[in-house]
């Protein structure tokens, strides 16, 4: 049975010696399409996903006088400083007549492209073909980083370009004899180019730059052993650093007066008005960095035994640093996705220590095998058949409906969306939406709120708050819309379809097992 699996696995090798990218590029096909069939209605609208595209409307339309992430103190929308990813989804949303098929499958392709380079650095790392390839599997299948590109987050953009950028410097380290040095300077300059490009797209792409300077490193030891001398190291780095640096000049012209707010910015939204006390034990609260793992359970476990039992390596330093900054700005799965690469780079390096002793081989076979089942089943199989049998209940055409019926066309309707699932229907709708950034600084108040909500005429909240999971402005946000001069009007989306059951995956799910509904529409009657 033994002399039949090895023969097996010689078998799938010499395949994938043969048409490695061709088979690959079939699998990202299968993957494009059984997503595209349940991308509309999984996962429903996510926060984080209405933010995205804001802040590239932000960017495209500076002079706008309403927005979903309006900042009280500064008394404009909050400017971003990462509006590449932004620009790119509105584009997208635009290009698509404002539904969300344009951004999601922006992102879709962002996550076939990261999954594409990380194979690519994983090859140029010396790991034989078969396991690089089931290591992109796992990676472009993980139900945390699928979460995000499914609902339109450019974390895969993000991702995708540091993955490149380690990808290059690894493959000029491996090549290192082959190439003339004029060449590989223009690779490392390019190098650079990805890596700053990739700040601009998403900030927690600091979280993925140990990574590329690691690469950096193993590549400047390279050149060091093949010309006994630091001059060309030297050199590298220059030559890394001057390119990424012009990158990041020329991307902030076209938002140079905006530049330091921008940075100010990402340091509140990323949890930066605490003070260091507070942050840091941040670091101690274990539980909540786990439960981020949850529907990742085994790459989690993987990871940490090897950091337990293997000798550390240079890679674990920065997966260290990674994580601590992972849990200092607030561990939560999107934020815990940025360590998948880590995760992966470190049973990369295991399998190229221990690929020679057969018992812990077959080990890591079998490891490998429960990690590419367990990310096929959820990311393939069971949430795609979930959201089908749950489609009358997660059809964003409910909310357009409800939308055109109870507040209709036109740019006087003014409206505030509590759960920003309303995003999208508002735009076709041409609808102006008020909503307040809450990590702006401002010390939140019920009168605070009250003032705020005198620029609409509507206003949209879950009935039920607790299941929903709603950041709100006041504990007692009704009597505040009420209090603001607006009345409870009814009920809307409600419906017995949207009574769905929940079991564990749709606990774990990421909020992709949830429906939509039920709301209360408040309108006002007096102007």
């Amino acid at each position: 049975m033994l002399l039949n699996f090895n023969k097996t696995l010689l078998d799938v090798q010499s395949i994938l010696n043969r048409r490695f990218w061709t088979i690959w590029s079939l699998i990202l096909l299968v993957v494009f399409i059984i997503h595209s069939l349940t991308l509309t209605i999984s996962p429903i609208v996510y926060p984080d996903e209405a933010y995205i595209i804001e802040y590239g409307r932000i960017v495209l339309e500076p002079n706008t006088q309403w927005s979903t992430i309006w900042s009280i103190k500064e008394g404009k929308p909050f400017f971003p400083l990462f509006y590449l990813g932004a620009i790119l989804q509105e584009l997208a949303l635009r290009l698509s007549n404002f539904s969300m098929v344009g951004p999601r499958l922006a992102c879709l392709i962002g996550g076939l492209f990261a999954a594409t380079t990380s194979v690519g650095w994983f090859l140029s790392l010396k790991n034989s073909k078969i396991f690089a390839f089931v290591l992109g599997i796992i990676f472009l299948l993980d139900p945390i980083f699928v979460f995000s590109y499914r609902s339109g987050r450019v974390d895969c953009w993000v991702l995708g370009l540091c993955l490149a950028s380690c990808w290059i410097l690894s493959d000029i380290t491996l090549k290192s004899e082959l190439s003339s040095w004029r060449n590989k300077l223009m690779k490392i300059g390019f190098a650079g180019m990805l890596s700053s490009i990739a700040f601009f797209v998403w900030p927690s792409v600091i979280m993925v730059y140990p990574l590329v300077l690691v690469q950096l490193y193993l590549l400047n030891r390279q050149l060091y052993v093949i010309n006994t001398n630091l001059n060309k190291c030297f050199i590298a780095t220059i030559v890394f650093i001057s390119a990424g640096l012009a990158t990041a000049i020329l991307l902030m012209i076209p938002i140079w007066q905006d530049v330091i707010s921008g940075f100010s910015n990402i340091f509140i939204a990323s949890g930066g008005t605490g003070n260091t006390l507070d942050r840091l034990s941040r670091l101690l609260e274990i539980k909540s960095f786990v439960y981020s793992f949850q529907i990742s359970p085994f790459l989690f476990l993987t990871t940490l035994f090897i950091l337990i039992a293997q000798k550390p390596t240079i890679w674990v330093y920065p997966t260290l640093f990674a994580t601590a900054i992972a849990m200092i700005t607030n561990p939560y799965p999107f934020r815990v996705l940025y360590l998948l690469p880590y995760s992966l780079i470190l049973i990369s390096q295991f399998n190229i220590k221990w690929k020679n002793y057969i018992n812990i081989k077959y080990i890591q076979i079998v490891v490998l095998c429960i990690l590419l089942v367990w990310s096929i089943g959820i990311s393939l199989i069971s949430r795609p058949i979930l959201s089908l049998t749950q489609h009358a209940s997660r059809d964003h055409q409910i909310l357009l409906n409800a939308a055109i019926q109870e507040i209709g066309l036109g740019a006087d309707k003014k409206v505030y969306d509590s759960t920003l699932q309303f995003y999208y229907v508002g735009r076709s709708l041409k609808w102006q939406m008020f909503r307040p950034i809450k990590h702006d600084g401002t010390q939140w108040n019920d009168k605070l709120f009250e003032t705020f909500l005198q620029k609409v005429d509507y206003a949209i909240v879950p009935e039920d708050y607790a299941s929903r999971g709603i950041d709100t402005y006041s504990n007692n946000e009704p009597e505040v819309i009420t209090k603001a001069g607006l009345e409870f009007y009814k009920i809307i989306v409600d419906n017995p379809n949207n009574k769905v059951s929940r079991g564990f995956l749709d606990r774990n799910s990421l909020g992709g097992g949830l429906p939509y509904g039920a709301y209360k529409l408040y309108k006002r009657t007096i102007k």
